[in-house]
This record gives C-alpha cells, structure tokens and sequence, in this order.
C-alpha cells in the first residue's frame, strides 16, 4: 500500500484514505502527534521559525503548552473555520485555567502547498490595528461576531 501512494503528496494520501468516509477525518491530529519527535523536536525546534518569532517579538520564543494540528480535507466539515483571531483560543484557554492571559504570537504552518481551494488562509487586512475582536460560539468554533467583524472591514477601506 505505501509504494501505490509514494507518487501521492500528503494532502492526497489523507484524501484517499478518508474518501469512503470523509465524516471520520479527524479534526484535530493532537492525540496522534502530542509526543512525535517530528513535532517537540523538529518543527517546533525549528531553527528557521525560531528566529522569526525572535525578530518579530525581541524575545526568544518558548513553545506554547497548547498547539494543534489540522487535517483540512476536501469536503469534510473540520476543513470549515469561521472567521476568527488565534488569541481568542488562547486567551479562552487562560481564562478557563484561572490564570492572566500571555502575549504570543501563532504560527501557521502548512504541510503541503495551499491555495483558496484546498484551505490557504485568509486575512483581514488592518484587522491587528482593531486589537481583541469580541468573539462567540458558532458550531463548536469560535467566531469573531457580525458587529466585531465590520469593525474590521469600515478599518481595512
């Protein structure tokens, strides 16, 4: 099975195996990578990525305790996210933990090439000059809401 799919990129494998079932992809890889070297030791050891987080912060930058993984399949609902700011999980996280939340800064790393077709990201242009942006739950993800979100656009024109 692995030489039929060796000419195969990784979105691709992911694809075939979950395309007679595409609803059992899961949305978060987490409990399947949390103690992969790859992951502690290699991307977030990153000598690369270190330093732009050290040129973007001027401070050395420390791996969060929080951190997930994504599979974006095709069609499947977990590829789906409203629009939202990363802080806004992180801070829930602090707050549900009784503790201040931090400054940080999330990156966004794909394993294989992206586009508007298969889940590239898309920004708000001027949205960071807005600050925290009121969020809310919207099917299990959170979401910047209505008001906050043409907040974003009457800046951006």
């Amino acid at each position: 099975l692995q030489e039929a799919c060796v000419s195969h990129t990784l979105e691709e494998r992911l694809g075939r195996a979950y395309a007679p079932c595409p609803s059992e992809a899961p949305c978060s890889w987490v409990p399947h990578i949390r103690s992969s070297f790859v992951f502690q030791q290699l991307l977030f050891r990153d000598e690369r990525l270190l330093a732009l987080v050290h040129a973007l912060t001027g401070r050395p930058p420390a791996v969060a305790e929080r951190y997930n993984c994504r599979s974006k399949l095709p069609g499947t609902e977990s590829a789906n996210f409203p629009w939202h700011q990363d802080h806004a999980f992180f801070r829930m996280q602090y707050l549900l933990k009784k503790q201040p939340a931090k400054r940080l800064l999330a990156a966004w790393a794909p394993f294989v090439p992206v586009n508007d077709r298969n889940g590239g990201i898309e920004l708000a242009v001027g949205s960071h000059k807005v600050g925290f942006l009121r969020h809310r739950r919207v099917d299990g993800f959170l979401a910047v809401t209505n008001h906050s979100l043409s907040e974003v656009v009457a800046w951006s024109e």
